[in-house]
């Protein structure tokens, strides 16, 4: 059995089995220690088990690079920069350890230890929240609106976490599919062993926590924290991402317009000054990395304390921006030599995560915070279904937004039918590149295959991955399918 363990400001995954078969014990340190089979008895306790949740974001396999413990293995960055470098954005260098190249490769099976830190880390934070919705209604008295906060926020982190895993390890994203998907875990049960649910299944879920969510925000008064803890809006993004890749494009429409109504988009002076934490600027929700403590969320991309470069821009997406005009650009992308006081020979690397208010244009220490949503995005997402529903005009219209606040002298897009969409792909991908996006963008857009190959100066030897192939949804981890009987493995693992 796997003991879960939820800290004051730290939630740990102890080992990478699965989190099914768990221990009741759940530790909240150094105020107190309670039995996860044992209710919560006041808000305070519901409070700290929520802290633990949002430190699970911090923790290993999600979106932290680096270990969290004396002695661990290097982190997956499962959600921030695993996708990435699975797809045609990033190529292997060779300044990289080979720790991640049976991901990006697409040769992971199913005793693939960043398989099973993927897995279990997911589902730990699902195991706390699900111990505050079990027991927020009974100590909700103490303080109505506190209570409302916390359930509410415990919704969307369940809905997002469980959606996240659904990226990963479905076969596919069609809204009405009976394949299956993951399991999906709405009570707390040390003991359960539980079969995967279809992937409709999971999207019945996932839509019913957002919408519960939303709900229960809106019976709140005052701030839930500022923008590293959940609220309306962050569940309004997260139902905009969703119903995308469900296909339910006018709900897309809809929770996308609630938040560009509200949410100025950065212009071409703010733009800059969101990737060091200088401004909050169109931010929805980011994950708070405050020291190197918490970790770094894109170090197994660009090492920026080491100056080492593991993983590169293609050429492909290099070539897809006006270097001289479009902001992104010196935002996202520098050929870095010399950094942080270690010399190298100038090399094309990701920036864009290089850490807080650099002393110089380029040097940083590697944590900063991780965007989880931002405006741009709502109107990417819009843009797409409004193509999808046919309203070119307005398809056209939120990606000349776009291009209004990023390109000086920005072409303005006139694009119809296939070619408009194209424009809509490609002015996503140049937006969203590199925020763990990628990968989950080509999957859901009918596997499209990934194709790395022009590639020359990479270590690697596996440069394609076809659309037919079995990578596209991660394997059950071994130790879930030994521990549970009722799992059912991906085909081809």
């Amino acid at each position: 059995m796997k003991r879960v363990s939820v800290q004051y400001l730290l939630f740990i995954t102890l080992s990478v089995v699965c989190c099914f078969s768990c221990s009741k014990k759940i530790d909240l340190v150094p105020e107190f220690s309670l039995d996860g089979s044992q209710p919560l008895s006041t808000l305070e306790q519901a409070d700290f088990v929520l802290t633990g949740a949002y430190k699970g974001f911090l923790g290993d396999g999600y979106f932290n690079s680096v270990p969290t413990a004396v002695g661990s293995v290097l982190q997956p960055a499962s959600f921030s920069g695993l996708p990435d470098m699975m797809s045609d954005d990033l190529v292997e260098t060779f300044e990289d350890f080979p720790n991640y190249r049976k991901m990006t490769e697409w040769t992971y099976a199913a005793d693939e230890l960043n398989v099973q830190i993927t897995f279990a880390n997911a589902y730990n934070i699902i195991s706390g929240v699900n111990i505050i919705l079990r027991d927020i209604d009974a100590i909700a008295t103490a303080d109505a609106n506190r209570a409302a906060k916390i359930k509410a926020q415990a919704l969307t982190i369940r809905a997002m976490v469980h959606f996240d895993l659904l990226r990963y390890f479905a076969p596919n994203f069609d809204r009405n599919s009976d394949v299956p998907g993951i399991a999906y875990i709405s009570t707390y049960d040390a003991t359960a062993k539980p079969a995967r649910n279809s992937v409709k299944e999971c999207y019945d879920n996932i839509f019913k926590d957002i919408n519960d969510a939303i709900t229960v925000f809106g019976t709140t008064s005052g701030s839930s924290g500022g923008l590293s803890k959940m609220n309306v809006n962050v569940a309004y993004a997260l139902l905009s991402r969703v119903s995308l890749y469900a296909g339910q494009w006018q709900q897309c429409i809809d929770a996308s317009t609630r938040l560009v109504d509200e949410i100025p988009i950065a212009d071409m002076n703010e733009f800059p000054l969101i990737w060091t934490d200088d401004s909050q600027a169109e931010v929805i929700w980011a994950v708070s990395f405050q020291s190197i403590n918490d970790g770094t969320p894109y170090e197994n991309v660009f090492f920026a304390r080491g100056n080492k470069s593991l993983y590169r821009p293609t050429l492909e997406i290099d070539g897809l921006y006006d270097a001289l005009n479009d902001v992104r650009y010196d935002s996202y992308i520098a050929n870095v030599g010399n950094f942080n006081g270690i010399p190298h020979a100038p090399r094309l690397a990701v920036i864009k995560h290089r850490g807080k208010s650099p002393a110089s244009p380029l040097e940083g220490g590697g944590f900063v915070d991780w965007k989880v949503f931002r405006v741009s995005e709502m109107y990417l997402n819009r843009a797409e279904a409004y193509f999808q529903l046919g309203n070119e005009g307005a398809a056209r219209d939120d990606i000349n937004m776009i291009r209004q606040n990023r390109i000086f002298n920005f072409p303005v897009a006139t694009e119809t039918g296939q070619a408009l969409l194209s424009v809509i792909k490609t002015e996503r991908r140049k937006e969203l590149a590199f925020e763990g996006q990628r990968f989950f963008d080509l999957k859901r857009w009918n596997k499209t295959p990934v194709d790395r190959c022009a590639e020359t100066d990479t270590p690697s030897n596996i440069c394609s991955l076809s659309s037919g192939s079995r990578a596209w949804a991660l394997p059950i981890p071994e130790t879930e399918m030994n521990a549970n009987p009722n799992m059912q493995q991906n085909t081809g693992y």
